[in-house]
């Protein structure tokens, strides 16, 4: 049986100037097992990738001489809510009373009228 030979600098990092390689296994019922690898130019975009697609699990390697300052995959802890001290405490809203349609009572429109009187006017005007 063939023994595995670990690959090389040059072999994980073909592209120069990403030092940073990210492989993941894809499992979405119809592709298992299919590896995907992605290189990165810094460990900001990295981690910015690791956030956006929202990764879990892989392996991350890096270029000799470059080194993560922190672990993208890790998990992040939650965050603690504090009470402020310049907020009050939320007070339960007063509802308002609904009054059902029929009970409510519409003012006539007076825009109908108005219109008539604006040209009555201009006709006087221009009878003139």
């Amino acid at each position: 049986m063939p023994t595995k030979k670990k690959p090389t600098q040059e072999e994980l990092f073909p592209h120069n100037g990403f030092p940073y390689r990210l492989e993941t296994l894809e499992d979405d019922g119809t592709k298992k097992g299919l590896k995907r690898v992605a290189w990165f130019q810094c460990e900001w975009h990295l981690t910015k990738h690791v956030e956006r697609y929202r990764i879990t699990s892989g392996k991350i390697n890096t270029q000799d001489g470059f080194t993560l300052e922190k672990d993208p995959l890790a998990p992040k802890p939650k965050r603690k809510r504090k009470p402020s001290a310049t907020k009050a405490s939320p007070a339960p809203k007063a509802k308002k009373s609904i009054k059902s349609v029929s009970k409510t009572k519409t003012a006539p429109r007076a825009s109908k009228t108005t219109k008539k009187e604006v040209f009555s006017t201009l006709n006087t005007f221009f009878d003139d």
